[in-house]
């Protein structure tokens, strides 16, 4: 098989580029003008010698613009638009990484896969579940009801994922001020307290020595230092 790079016309007089995969010149502009009004650029990418194919990762997409994505695929698909070209018109969409990655799709239903197969070659943007469906819809031929059912089910995560950040911002808040107080209390104004009860030359209750303790271990870097890159790991762990 032999890659080509094409740039095309669609029926919109929209200039289209893209690679493709067949395994003549000849059949690589047959399957371009089946899709496409007219070729205007056809060559073979010529490979290095010794040459290897590298995988390219797919980039982290937002949930919600998938979700978004999703619901437009399905209706043009429901208007009688062609999948391959329903996906490059979703290539001009807000997100650039989506883009991108649809770009890598529509690439693959024009090579002669299908949508679910061509999917399934970006695992991380589309889970199993979204392949399974999309093949579902494929195979019974509802493939605009299926992508609807499925946008419906993830319009309604994205929607329960906005209340339940919007219960939290709140606590969040009050937690982060509740923090910065008790930091301010600890870094600076009990060090400035601490000599004052050093200096009474009596006893001090347990609490306080329990608090003096737990002031000198919090301004030792020596332990702080670890303790924080610990911490920073895990609120990256958590994001990503």
């Amino acid at each position: 098989m032999a890659n080509f790079t094409f740039k095309a016309v669609d029926e919109n007089d929209r200039v289209i580029q893209g690679t493709l995969n067949a395994p003549s010149e000849n059949l690589a502009m047959l399957r371009l003008k089946k899709v496409y009004k007219n070729v205007l650029v056809l060559r073979e990418e010529q490979m290095a010698q010794g040459s290897t194919t590298v995988f390219q990762s797919s980039p982290k997409v937002s949930y919600e613009h998938l979700a978004i994505y999703t619901r437009q695929l399905a209706t043009m698909i429901e208007a009688g638009i062609s999948i391959n070209r329903a996906l490059r018109f979703l290539t001009q969409g807000e997100s650039q990484n989506l883009n991108l990655v649809l770009a890598r799709v529509a690439e693959g239903v024009e090579q002669g896969k299908s949508l679910s197969k061509s999917m399934a070659e970006q695992p991380r943007v589309f889970s199993d579940t979204y392949v399974a469906m999309v093949k579902a819809g494929e195979t019974s031929g509802n493939l605009d009801m299926a992508l609807k059912k499925l946008s419906d089910l993830m319009e309604k995560v994205v929607t329960m994922t906005k209340r339940v950040q919007a219960t939290f911002a709140y606590p969040a808040v009050i937690f982060v001020v509740c923090l910065a107080v008790i930091c301010l209390f600890v870094f600076y104004i009990l060090p400035l307290m601490l000599p004052v009860f050093l200096s009474m030359g009596v006893a001090l209750p347990w609490p306080t020595k329990v608090l003096v303790f737990v002031v000198g271990t919090a301004r030792d870097p020596r332990v702080m230092v670890p303790i924080g890159i610990v911490f920073a790991v895990a609120i990256y762990v958590m994001i990503t």
